[in-house]
């Protein structure tokens, strides 16, 4: 599955944190966690689909054979699998998580 990105939009209001989990709501059914990489990183794991926001710098998902280079503004559906993750400075990003509906209360 191709990776889906949209473009963070203005009426969202000022690009951080703070707006990006108000867009996901509600809270009981997502989880936002902030990541920062403080330096040149490259590392490959396995992780459950999730979008990424990017908040800061420059980094390369790779996911199935489907490569995406993300930038301050973007947000990035991210298939579950193995990935590749690369950046060649510090970044900032969000991974948000959507939890499944049997974890929400009645």
């Amino acid at each position: 599955m191709p990776m889906k990105v949209r473009r963070w939009l203005d009426k969202d209001g000022p690009l951080g944190e703070e707006s990006a989990r108000a867009l996901y709501q509600p809270e009981y059914k997502y989880r936002v966690f902030r990541r920062e990489i403080p330096e040149a990183s490259r590392f490959a794991g396995e992780a459950e689909g999730r979008t990424l926001v990017g908040l800061q710098g420059r980094f390369l998902i790779a996911v199935a054979g489907d490569k995406q280079v993300v930038e301050p503004g973007d947000l990035v559906d991210v298939p579950e699998g193995e990935f590749l993750f690369a950046c060649e400075g510090p970044v900032a990003f969000l991974a948000v998580y959507r939890l499944p509906p049997e974890t929400w209360p009645n």
